[in-house]
């Protein structure tokens, strides 16, 4: 059910959603009930048509209707995913200063935080986006908005995957170095994080991926199959981690999770794909192409700059590393999406589709 509490002397309000419901209301449109219908009236006074239109509002998410569009967004012209690029560039560079403006300790936890943030932004503003759009779609037994929809979020999970992850594993020395060698991180610390850096990156994809499948689970109010998709993923990690870590240590029990979160991935699509909850439309070939040739492009960029220039000898000079490091990620994001631009994959028209 849905519990809407308001606390008039204190000026608070509140929506709880119960259990089988936060698909159909999840917490960034309650928000939106709050902030755009229910407290505009509330600050005119009128208390009743406040809540009769939360109330009518939330009995519309409910039956799969949506919510009209953000006047913010409507104004700017700008939404979450058009600001992702920007988001995971700008959250890097911001953090690398961060670093080395208060050291290795505060640094390292205002980093951390921050760039938490960006990740949290990638891979859950999918989900946020597509939870209530799926759920309305199966509320009204339309199979093929649905489908299409599971669709958009997929080729997103690429789009933004692959490269990211690709990075990850090709140019982890320079970024660990940039980010943490100072003080006393020494080189060989340096050589070490970033292989558990590149292993980890293995499995951004399948990471991401199930920010996007899980939710077509969840739109038909099937949260048992993703439960036990992860009880079992959860054991064959720790299988892996009995091969992988003897061998390779921490970079083995990040590979371990790298694995497992493809396979998480996996599994969710093919139990879509069987259910004949997803059929992936057309064009996939082609898009797949488009972004690998992209993909391989900043591959070998990143691969010139981790081998030609010496990132751990830069130790000596933190704003030359600095604007290198800066100069390496605006290059790399020109690259992609020119090479996408080249390849007739448009930025633009994938937000709009």
């Amino acid at each position: 059910g849905l519990l809407l509490l308001v606390a008039k002397d204190d000026r608070k309000l509140r929506i709880e959603v119960g259990y089988g419901l936060e698909g159909a209301v999840p917490d960034l449109y309650a928000k939106r009930i709050i902030s755009e219908i229910i407290s505009p009236k509330f600050k005119q006074g009128d208390f009743y048509g406040g809540l009769d239109a939360g109330l009518n509002s939330l009995i519309g998410l409910v039956d799969g209707e949506a919510l009209p569009a953000p006047s913010s967004a409507e104004s700017s012209g700008m939404g979450i995913m058009d600001m992702l690029p920007i988001l995971l560039f700008g959250g890097l560079v911001t953090g690398l200063f961060l670093r080395s403006m208060f050291g290795t300790f505060f640094g390292s936890a205002l980093n951390g935080g921050l760039i938490g943030t960006v990740i949290w932004l990638l891979g859950v503003a999918l989900g946020v986006v597509l939870v209530p759009q799926l759920s309305a779609a199966q509320a009204k037994g339309d199979k093929d908005d649905y489908n299409r929809m599971l669709d958009w979020g997929l080729r997103w999970v690429v789009f933004l995957g692959l490269p990211s992850a690709m990075a990850l594993m090709v140019f982890a020395q320079p970024l660990v170095a940039t980010v943490f060698h100072h003080g006393a991180f020494t080189a060989n610390d340096v050589t070490q994080t970033a292989r558990a850096l590149a292993a980890a990156g293995t499995g951004l994809l399948g990471m991401v991926a199930i920010k996007v499948l899980a939710p077509g689970f969840y739109a038909k109010d099937d949260v048992k199959t993703p439960a036990l998709i992860g009880i079992g993923v959860l054991g064959f990690v720790q299988v892996l981690n009995v091969f992988f870590v003897p061998r390779f240590g921490q970079a083995g029990l990040a590979l371990s999770i790298g694995v497992g979160a493809l396979v998480n991935a996996a599994w969710l699509l093919v139990g879509l794909l069987r259910s004949g909850a997803y059929k992936p439309l057309p064009g996939w070939g082609l898009f797949l192409l488009q972004v690998i040739a992209a993909t391989a492009l900043v591959a070998v960029l990143l691969l010139v700059a981790a081998f030609q220039l010496d990132w751990l000898a830069m130790q000596q000079s933190i704003v030359l590393r600095l604007a290198t490091m800066a100069g390496v990620l605006l290059a790399s994001a020109g690259v992609f999406f020119g090479g996408c631009w080249a390849g007739g994959l448009s930025l633009r028209g994938m937000v709009k589709h």
